[in-house]
Order: structure tokens, then sequence, then C-alpha cells
């Protein structure tokens, strides 16, 4: 067979089967590079135009439910914030203030003037071309005691609008959060509330959750 090792005795064959053999292992190299580098390229060009992240610049608000905390009068409080982001291809960065809370059962409080504290924000969006892409987002909370970091892993899950769960250093709490595109100043201090199927977890997978 043309592909076998010359036998014993047939030197001077020898040259020419390892020619072949190395243009042969030399086409499968270029190939495969090729093969790569147009992978590549097609990746960057769906990427970049064909398929971009959608643009989440501009004003925001978003409400925290603490569902699970280490201090139990913090249970079911319902925190709410205003953002304004600003993005850069799959990087966010953004400045926000705490607008208000509301405990089970109580009155809402609303923070105005210097009562409010500001939150620093950072993001990143995670492309997944098979499912919705994932929004995680960081922000630190210069409190009236310390200052504090939230965690959110965020999904699309309606027009502006954005849901998923949260984790944060304030008394090691977890619970879920829904974010609101703004469209004006009605409606400011009351809660994000979730849509429907947000409720019912359907918003929710394995690659979101925060506990």
């Amino acid at each position: 067979m043309t592909g076998d090792p010359p036998r014993e005795g047939e030197a001077s064959t020898w040259g020419t089967w390892i020619w072949r053999h190395a243009s042969s292992l030399s086409n499968q190299v270029v190939g495969a590079l090729v093969t790569t580098v147009s992978l590549s390229l097609g990746y960057m060009i769906f990427n970049d135009y064909l398929a971009p992240p959608g643009d989440l610049s501009g004003s925001w608000k978003f409400t925290v439910i603490y569902e699970d905390t280490a201090l139990g009068a913090f249970k079911d409080l319902q925190v709410t914030y205003q953002v304004l982001l600003v993005q850069e291809g799959v990087k966010l960065s953004g400045h926000g203030e705490k607008l208000s809370d509301r405990g089970p059962g109580q009155d809402a409080v609303d923070y105005v003037g210097d009562r409010r504290t500001n939150i620093q924000v950072r993001g990143s969006i995670t492309r997944n071309y098979l499912s919705r892409d994932t929004l995680l987002v960081h922000y630190q909370e210069k409190g009236r005691r310390r200052d504090s970091a939230t965690v959110h892993r965020l999904l699309e899950c309606g027009p502006g609008m954005l849901c998923g769960c949260f984790r944060s250093t304030i008394a090691d709490t977890t619970g879920s959060v829904w974010w609101e595109r703004r469209r004006g100043l009605s409606r400011l201090y009351e809660p994000v509330e979730g849509l429907e199927h947000c409720r019912n977890g359907n918003c929710w997978s394995d690659a979101v959750r925060c506990r």
C-alpha cells in the first residue's frame, strides 16, 4: 500500500515516503489553521455586527427583595434604587442612589436629599447564543454605618425588563431582583413589580442562581 513505510532494503524510497507524509501532515496543519482563523473571524463578525448585545445605556430602576437573610428584621424587605448606566460593548458602568424601602406590612420610607446613599455600578454581559444573554452587575454602596457589596445575575424577561437574583454582604442576604427601564418620573419611589412569568420562576435557570 502507498501509505505503508518501505521494506528493509528499499532505502532509496524512504525519502519519497517521508516527503509524502510530511507534505500530508503539513496540509492538515494548514487546513486546521485556516479553519480556526475562519471560525474566529466569523465569530467576531457575528458578535460585533450581526448580533451585538442589546443597548442597556440609560436610566433604570430596580428593586431587591430580601428573601434569605441573617438578620430577621430584614426578611421580605423591598429596597428600590435608581441607576444611570453606560454601556460600551459588553461592559457596563454607572452611578445610582437608594430611593426607598418597604418592610412587610409597613409604609414605604422614601429617601430624599442627603438621606440617599450612593452606589457605584460595574457590569458585564455574557453572550449565550443558544439562550438568553446573562448580565452580571456588581455595585458598592456607601452606607451610613459601613460600606457593602452586592452582585446581581440577570436575564431579560420582557421589553425594558430584567429579572434575576442577588447576593449581598448586607446581613449575608440573597433574594430576587427586578429591573425596569425608566421612561419618566412617575412612580419613581414605587417598587418595581416583576412580570407574572418572573414571579412563577420561569425567568431563572441554573446559570443565574445566586445561592
